[in-house]
């Protein structure tokens, strides 16, 4: 497994899914995410407001085992752009697909670049 974050414990669920990302299905997760879809690896995983017949959150939420956790767009944003940067240092020819996807996934989330 690839560890491309290390967060607080409270933010395990995030921690883990990101983590759990094959190094060869991170673009195809950025995609899903592109769309508002989440994605799921064995134990973990996240989902969007329209992906659960429990849409009545808002956010990204994210569950391993029993413990779950929902982030506001902004702050999966940022930790996100963490793990994009990670895998871009890692694997540098999906560089320009992960900048796509980040841009597309910023736009579609509604956050206003700084």
């Amino acid at each position: 497994m690839l560890k491309r974050l290390s967060l607080r414990p409270e933010l395990f669920p995030v921690q883990a899914l990101f983590n759990a990302i094959p190094a060869n299905g991170f673009t195809e997760a950025l995609q899903a995410f592109s769309q508002r879809t989440g994605v799921g690896y064995d134990e973990v995983c996240c989902e969007f407001p329209g992906d659960s017949e429990d849409g009545s959150f808002s956010g990204v939420k994210f569950y391993i085992f029993n413990e779950e956790i929902t982030l506001s767009n902004i702050d999966f944003f940022k930790i996100l752009s963490i793990a994009c940067a990670s895998q871009s240092m890692t694997f540098p020819d999906q560089s320009e697909e992960i900048k796509f996807f980040l841009d597309k996934i910023e736009v579609n989330l509604g956050i206003q670049p700084n």
